[in-house]
């Protein structure tokens, strides 16, 4: 498992045990673990976006290698 797949799997698991929490808290808390949360869920959606990214970029450059002869 490279580096990029282990970030988002932690910080996708974080965001959802964040997300369960904040519904046995009230208050300031909630705030607070709300915002955290969402925070860690961005996280995971950017490095998910950055493993696709990778996988896209090696495909384009192995069809112009293919291309160019």
């Amino acid at each position: 498992m490279n580096s990029d797949n282990f970030r988002f799997y932690f910080f996708l698991a974080l965001g959802i045990g964040l997300g369960l929490a904040t519904t046995k808290v009230t208050g300031l808390m909630f705030g607070l673990i709300a915002t955290v949360c969402s925070l860690s869920l961005f996280i995971a959606l950017y490095f998910l976006a950055k493993i696709k990214l990778q996988g896209l970029i090696g495909w384009l450059q192995l069809i112009w290698d293919k291309l160019r002869g």
